[in-house]
């Protein structure tokens, strides 16, 4: 091919036809310009594809992820409002109230002193996605700034979380104990479904002991105020979650119709923005 347009060039010159190899030589030029246009065209469009195809791998990893994490999270939520509502009927039905004996104790206090709910979340994928250049290829830019924040909405559930674990441990079953038999409270709610039987506590204390403290009044309502902050952090969460995932979902579908339309047309011919 070089040598017949070389051919053309030496015949044009032969035979002193100079303005017409002056044109052949601009179009010569033109087509060598649009040829290397035309691949440099060629390997953005494929650069593309493959960023596309990359984008698809990071946001079915987050879709998979925060998934999981939104399931565990309803269930904690479960848990959670299970607990507020034993402390609602604690403090409205059993304090003070003779009528405590038409409800089960055991199971109250348990749900709403022991069975301390914590969410964990996994966050492989995202600190992945947020800690690598893997963030630059979403090319949404909303979800992006939805991703960044996520962390510190899951940290602040955590904190609260913590937060409760560690006044339950330091000082709320300490003081339960001093008023009422836990051995009783375990064998009833037996949260984490251990295979055991045990016999309820040797030792008798009189429920009106704990009932009928002021002291017992107070760590109640510091209990209901906490799981009403609690259950508040983890609705935004669950908001953040629920606000996110439909966002990647369309992305995805998005991406994965871009794709095969690209694939399509290049198998149809060459592509052309």
């Amino acid at each position: 091919m070089i040598k017949f347009f070389r051919r053309i060039r030496q015949n044009l010159l032969t035979e002193n036809k100079f303005k017409k190899y002056i044109v052949y030589a601009i179009g010569e030029i033109v087509l060598v310009v649009l040829g290397i246009l035309i691949a440099l065209q060629i390997n953005t469009w494929n650069e593309k594809v493959q960023e596309r195809k990359e984008e698809q791998k990071v946001l079915l990893n987050l879709r998979t992820e925060l998934t999981g994490n939104l399931t565990f999270l309803k269930y904690i939520k479960r848990n959670k409002e299970g607990a507020l509502l034993s402390m609602r009927v604690l403090m409205d039905e059993c304090t003070n109230n003779p009528d405590y004996k038409n409800h089960n104790l055991d199971s109250l206090l348990g749900k709403a002193f022991i069975a301390g709910w914590k969410f964990v979340s996994h966050t492989g994928a995202l600190t992945n996605v947020l800690k690598s250049d893997k963030l630059n290829l979403i090319s949404n830019d909303s979800l992006k700034g939805l991703l960044i924040s996520l962390p510190t909405v899951i940290d602040f559930v955590a904190m609260e979380d913590d937060s409760y674990r560690s006044d339950m441990h330091n000082y709320y079953l300490p003081f339960l104990a001093k008023y009422y038999q836990t051995k009783n409270i375990t064998n009833e709610i037996n949260q984490l479904e251990i295979d055991w039987t045990s016999e309820p506590s040797r030792f008798k204390r009189n429920p009106e002991d704990l009932l009928n403290n002021p002291e017992f009044e107070s760590v109640l309502n510091s209990q209901l105020i906490f799981m009403k902050f609690s259950l508040f952090s983890i609705q935004y969460l669950e908001q953040a979650f629920e606000t996110i995932l439909p966002i990647i979902e369309e992305e995805i579908d998005n991406n994965h119709s871009s794709v095969l339309d690209n694939q399509q047309f290049y198998e149809d011919g060459l592509p052309i923005n």
